[in-house]
């Protein structure tokens, strides 16, 4: 899977980060919900081969999706902010690994619960690194942080002190 995805990335200059995300997280949805429905079809079963093979094929596409936010990590951020912005996917994605047993322990009250909060966070995520990531692949690696005047926080800041400016003039 890893080949394949690599070779495709390679080849291919629309196959992005954002491509590669929704690919892995629209698989591993389907695999979730395909568990979710194998439960509620055949209550008194344990998922057997389907449960098997998705949770494998959810593994692999799962690698992908690590390598594909480490790349858009580092090819979103400048240098003096990059090492800060993989400190922080890396203490999100150990958070992750502390929760992810407790959260089976939800599998005592009924057996695909785990799975359907799986599947909300999958689908939460991909809402999110669609919505609020820009597409990385083909841009140039920032060197600097942008000047002031392109910062986000600094034009609010501007903003407010405009219009507090504005509201100024008005009383007098």
């Amino acid at each position: 899977m890893n080949i394949f995805v690599a070779l495709w990335d390679y080849f291919r200059k629309s196959f992005g980060r954002k491509h590669i995300n929704a690919l892995a997280l629209l698989f591993n949805a389907v695999c979730l919900a395909w568990i979710c429905l194998t439960y509620y079809q055949e209550p008194n079963s344990n998922g057997g081969w389907v449960l098997r093979s998705c949770t494998i094929a959810i593994t692999a596409m799962c690698s992908q999706l690590y390598s594909a936010k480490c790349m858009a990590t580092n090819e979103l951020y400048a240098t003096a902010v990059r090492n800060l912005a993989t400190a922080n996917l890396s203490i999100w994605s150990r958070f992750g690994t502390m929760i992810a047993p407790q959260l089976f322990q939800l599998g005592d009250s009924t057996s695909p619960l785990p799975y359907i909060v799986l599947l909300v966070v999958t689908i939460i995520d991909l809402t999110a690194f669609q919505i609020f990531i820009p597409e990385t692949k083909g841009k140039s690696l920032e060197k600097e942080l942008p000047p002031k005047e392109k910062r986000i926080f600094y034009r609010e800041r501007k903003r407010r002190q405009s219009l507090v400016t504005d509201d100024e003039a008005i009383v007098q």
